[in-house]
C-alpha cells in the first residue's frame, strides 16, 4: 500500500501534514481503475478503497466529489506531492516560536475549506516527553554511617 484513505474523524496530527490536495488524489485514484493496476491490485495500493469504492468499482464521479467535499483525505505513506495545509512560523524575534496553518490553495470548495479549519482547530497536539535524567545518588552522610 503506497496510500491511506481517511475520513476527517479518523485523521491525526501528523497526517494533516500530508494531505493531498484533491485534484492529485482524484487522479490518482481515477488511473488505477479496473481490478489491476501496474500488475498490483489497486485495492491493495490504497488502504481504505473500499470505504470509497465498494467491490473495487472505481467511480470517478463519486471520488471526484468526495474528495472535494471533504469525505475522504488521501494520505501518503511517503511525502505528499501536493499538499493542502503547511504550517508557516509566525514568531517575532524575541518571542517564544509559534505557528499557523495556512491552506496551500484557495480553490478548495465551502465545505472542503470548513473541514479543513475544524480538523486543524480540533486534532490533538501530539504530547512530546522529555527524557528524565536520573542523578547520581548522593553519598551517605557521616551520622548515617555511624547508625
Amino acid at each position: 500500500m503506497f496510500y491511506k484513505l481517511k475520513r476527517p474523524t479518523d485523521i491525526d496530527w501528523f497526517d494533516l501534514f500530508q494531505l493531498e490536495h484533491p485534484d492529485r488524489a482524484i487522479g490518482i485514484i481515477t488511473q488505477m481503475r479496473g481490478p489491476r493496476y501496474q500488475g498490483q491490485a489497486s485495492m491493495r495500493l490504497i488502504d481504505g478503497l473500499g470505504q470509497l469504492c465498494p467491490g473495487g468499482h472505481i467511480n470517478p464521479g463519486v471520488v471526484e466529489r468526495a474528495m472535494r467535499s471533504g469525505e475522504f483525505f488521501l494520505i501518503p505513506y511517503t511525502e505528499a506531492m501536493s499538499p493542502m495545509l503547511h504550517q508557516v512560523n509566525t514568531n517575532a524575534q524575541g518571542s517564544p516560536q509559534t505557528s499557523e496553518w495556512q491552506l496551500t490553495t484557495n480553490t478548495f470548495s465551502e465545505h472542503l475549506t470548513s473541514t479543513l479549519h475544524f480538523l486543524i482547530r480540533q486534532t490533538p497536539k501530539p504530547v512530546f516527553v522529555a527524557a528524565a535524567v536520573r542523578q547520581k545518588a548522593k553519598p551517605a552522610s557521616a551520622a548515617a554511617k555511624k547508625a
